[in-house]
């Protein structure tokens, strides 16, 4: 059975996990940071140079997808599997409209891109094979906090792919008015895909609340086999 190959970010580089059978780096790149692997693992950097990389998804064809808060873009890694080791076949930047600072998701046919910035979360059409976005369209609006905290994350659940969920933070290490659901901050927020790509919608408005009293969300997830974020 050929080895399973997983893709992490690594702060400002990116890492192939393989098992530790022969395995081989396609380039000359050392890691500002050595990851600790479990045992019969190790790691190799496949990319470097990245923009303050804030989250990473695959697409449908198996490239990944960086969200660079430090560009404000989207990046498409192409990979090559050459047997015992992935390398970058190209790394190219898939938008330039200075949408993103933290989020990156897909729809579950692969076919819409996701991006989240300090203030809105914009959709783009995608097309996986030839690398190429549509023009982007802000979906939700009225994020913007005006304290240190800057994550939104965003996902689209697998379960129930008509949801979008969204994470907006503190303004702060200390938010007092947060108390009150109705400043719209430290909450994650489900929305529906087919309402708001059609009329988008403001966050304090829209969407209905999933989480709250959650002071700087980082990453949301969701369990592969319940569905539970």
């Amino acid at each position: 059975m050929a080895p399973v190959r997983i893709a992490i970010g690594l702060l400002a580089v990116l890492t192939s996990l393989v098992p530790e059978v022969a395995a081989q780096t396609c380039a000359t790149m050392t890691a500002r940071f050595q990851a600790k692997m479990g045992p019969g693992y190790k790691s190799s950097v496949i990319a470097t140079g990245l923009r303050q990389p804030r989250h990473i998804v695959v697409d449908s064809a198996g490239n990944l997808l960086v969200a660079e808060g430090g560009s404000g873009s989207i990046r498409r890694l192409v990979l090559s599997d050459n047997g015992d080791s992935v390398c970058v076949q190209s790394n190219t930047a898939l938008t330039s409209d200075r949408s993103t600072n933290h989020g990156v998701a897909l729809s579950a046919d692969g076919k819409t891109l996701f991006t989240s910035s300090l203030s809105s979360v914009t959709a783009y059409t995608y097309d996986a094979a030839a690398g190429t976005v549509g023009t982007g369209k802000a979906i939700i609006t009225g994020m913007s906090n005006t304290g240190t905290h800057p994550t939104r994350a965003i996902a689209v659940s697998r379960s129930s792919p008509d949801i979008i969920l969204v994470a907006r933070g503190s303004n702060g290490n200390i938010d007092t008015a947060t108390a009150q659901m109705s400043t719209g901050r430290s909450v994650i927020k489900q929305f529906s895909l087919s309402k708001i790509m059609s009329t988008p919608t403001d966050f304090n408005a829209g969407g209905e609340t999933l989480g709250w009293g959650l002071r700087n969300i980082v990453g949301v997830g969701e369990d592969p086999f319940g569905g539970v974020v």
